[in-house]
């Protein structure tokens, strides 16, 4: 009898479970990986990216609650950016666009308040920007190119 574990054929109990054994080693290894470029991400994004509403609001506690606040809607901006082109197979890859795309959103959003100061036409120059460069990423880092242009 023929057992059947992540679409292999196993011809015995124990050799499917030492294909498990090794698949979960591999897992957790990948876990491992993940998990220190995703702390060394925090610490850069907590510590050394200027908050990006210090152009905007000039007392520093009112801009650090609009970075606590705003911030989130930088991180799920990074996340779709990152999501354009990453295949989910090397998670440090991942991790590491996401931290790029991170830096790239938040100095972009600086450049544009420090020389614009209406929050409106900063915002809709920033969502324009970031469409653009959503392409452009998409376009360049992706793997099936042909199969979305």
């Amino acid at each position: 009898m023929k057992y059947k574990y992540n679409n292999r054929k196993y011809n015995t109990k124990k050799t499917r479970k030492k294909y498990r054994k090794n698949d979960n080693k591999k897992n957790n290894n990948v876990q491992n990986n993940k998990t220190i470029v995703s702390v060394i991400s925090f610490i850069i994004r907590q510590f050394f990216i200027p908050n990006p509403f210090s152009n905007l609001v000039h007392d520093s506690c009112t801009a650090n609650v609009y970075n606590a606040i705003f911030g989130i809607i930088f991180v799920l901006l990074s996340f779709e950016l990152t999501g354009g082109w990453y295949d989910k197979k090397n998670s440090k890859i991942g991790a590491t666009g996401f931290l790029f795309n991170y830096i790239l959103i938040t100095f972009l959003f600086l450049l544009i308040t420090k020389v614009i100061k209406k929050i409106i036409f900063a915002i809709i120059i920033f969502l324009l920007v970031y469409a653009l460069l959503f392409l452009i990423e998409k376009k360049v880092f992706s793997k099936n190119r042909n199969k979305y242009y």
